[in-house]
């Protein structure tokens, strides 16, 4: 697999939200928006951050899924995720995932949604 093909399967793989997700995300939304309509700006931000937090871990879901099954011989860690939020190093999502081989370790780790990178 070249370079280029990974990364347009990435690019799919990483736009994709299941369903029970979304209507979770829909919920949030309204939610914000009706507190936004009451002029409740704490609860507005309250509920519109967790809908955003809600769509990084699934956009972090989807790219531990892309994370390889370690090759024979090898072993590996349970792959990881992180999500930050925008005003945090400028925010993003990962997955990463160690792979052993006696006393060789290798790391992969896949971000995306960074604007620094």
């Amino acid at each position: 697999m070249n370079m280029r093909h990974l990364l347009v399967s990435v690019s799919l793989a990483v736009t994709i939200v299941p369903p029970a997700q979304a209507d979770e995300v829909t919920d949030q939304i309204e939610r914000g928006l009706e507190a936004y309509r009451k002029q409740d700006p704490q609860g507005a931000i309250r509920a519109l951050e967790s809908a955003a937090n809600l769509l990084r871990q699934s956009r972090a879901d989807a790219l531990k899924a892309l994370l390889p099954s370690p090759p024979p011989g090898w072993t590996a860690d349970p792959a990881e995720t992180t999500t930050l939020a925008a005003a945090m190093l400028g925010g993003g999502t990962s997955a990463s995932r160690t792979y052993h081989n006696g006393i060789q370790q290798v790391q992969i780790q896949i971000t995306s949604d960074n604007p620094m990178l």
